[in-house]
């Protein structure tokens, strides 16, 4: 990761710092409609990954890489503001894009992707890449799996111009749920507060085996009955009980499966809400 200074540094805490706000706001005083949300929050956290993460470690402290890195962030705010914009337009042309559609829908999908590659893996983004190959290819594919085939501009404009495809379910979880816990633990973390959390853990369950990860599913059940998500649920317990569970010996992927079944579990526990009529 990039470490800045002087006015870069300060610019990069400022957008931070709006990010943070921005969800505070609409997480607990005014909703926006989902475009709105999703667009803002994806395009801050793109912006932010191209210029904290460089496309590859060895070339962290290289110019020219930065230099690259600043371009695809501006191209975020292009592709965001060209989003938001146009929402209501978007609305009425809706399988017919043009062809300034056409060309951010290729830029925004780029984007993601480059993103995905650096934050999780290339493994990630090859696999999103297969599948939108399948999507325009699949009347090559086995019988069982095989369909007549979509075109580029179709799939292109369906992924970024909707609200089912980069801008879909898993950008609405994250820009209203686990964006706040993840913003919520992170305070509880700078304040010291994993250290009672652990000091708790150890308190209540130190004397029976595997005290750590009883601690790591108690706490999934307790945010899952509020939160009622899997994803903000996990997300919030395990960059608290995760370290903790392997600081006490535990696998890493094994500390993992206990957060990710504890917040499932936890998500299905009442209260549960009910329906509106």
């Amino acid at each position: 990761m990039r470490k800045f200074r002087g006015i870069a540094a300060a610019f990069i805490t400022t957008v931070m710092v709006a990010m943070s706000l921005f969800h505070l706001y609409t997480g607990g005083v005014q909703a926006y409609p989902a475009q709105i949300q999703r667009g803002v929050h994806l395009g801050l956290g793109l912006f932010l990954v191209f210029l904290l993460i460089p496309a590859s470690k060895k070339y962290v402290e290289s110019k020219l890489c930065l230099l690259y890195d600043v371009i695809l962030a501006l191209l975020t705010v292009v592709i965001t503001v060209y989003y938001i914009g146009t929402i209501e337009a978007m609305i009425y042309r809706q399988g017919n894009p043009n062809q300034m559609d056409l060309i951010l829908s290729a830029v925004a999908i780029f984007l993601v992707l480059e993103a995905t590659r650096r934050t999780i893996g290339a493994v990630m983004a090859g696999i999103a890449v297969f599948f939108m190959l399948y999507a325009m290819f699949g009347q090559y594919g086995p019988e069982l799996i095989s369909h007549q085939g979509f075109s580029w501009a179709w799939v292109s404009s369906f992924t970024y111009l909707t609200t089912e495809g980069i801008y879909g379910l898993a950008i609405g979880v994250s820009s209203t749920f686990v964006f706040l816990f993840i913003l919520f633990t992170s305070a509880i973390r700078e304040s010291g507060g994993d250290v009672v959390i652990g000091d708790m853990a150890a308190y209540f369950l130190g004397r029976f085996r595997g005290g750590s990860a009883k601690a790591s599913v108690f706490m999934g059940v307790l945010i899952g009955m509020i939160s009622g998500s899997p994803v903000a649920d996990a997300a919030a317990v395990g960059s608290l009980t995760i370290p903790l569970m392997k600081e006490k010996g535990f696998r890493p992927i094994f500390a993992a499966a206990i957060t990710a079944i504890s917040a499932n579990g936890g998500a299905m526990m009442p209260p549960h809400r009910v329906p509106a009529a």
